[in-house]
């Protein structure tokens, strides 16, 4: 199975398993490592904020992702990044954004299925 197909697998599991959980957070134990990842993909943006209050302990990041579309014969995904001052200054969150263009930029080269 490809690591796709393990990975969706996975999901299925989980939406069987924690689908009707009616709590802010579904499973009661996340991994070390993870970080919340969403998507609002009916919505393209150029900019989104979350406001979370909790005395400011939520140090991970939080990205979501919106709605692609096409501008200019590129494919453009507006993507936000919400990073806590205390572990992250602008210089790191440019950095990430900078790799992840690259990694965009160059996706022939690491995506094996890729057929532009």
């Amino acid at each position: 199975m490809s690591s796709c197909g393990y990975l969706y697998s996975r999901y299925l599991d989980d939406i069987k398993k924690y689908g009707n959980v009616k709590q802010f957070a579904a499973k009661t134990y996340e991994p070390p490592g993870t970080f919340p990842i969403s998507s609002i993909p009916w919505v393209s943006f150029t900019g989104f904020n979350l406001n979370i209050y909790n005395e400011g302990t939520y140090l991970l990041p939080i990205f979501t992702m919106g709605k692609y579309f096409q501008h200019d014969e590129k494919i453009l995904l507006p993507l936000s990044g919400q990073f806590h001052h205390a572990v992250c200054d602008g210089y790191h969150a440019g950095v990430l954004y900078n790799e992840l263009q690259l990694r965009a930029d160059t996706c022939t080269e690491w995506l094996p299925n890729y057929t532009g």
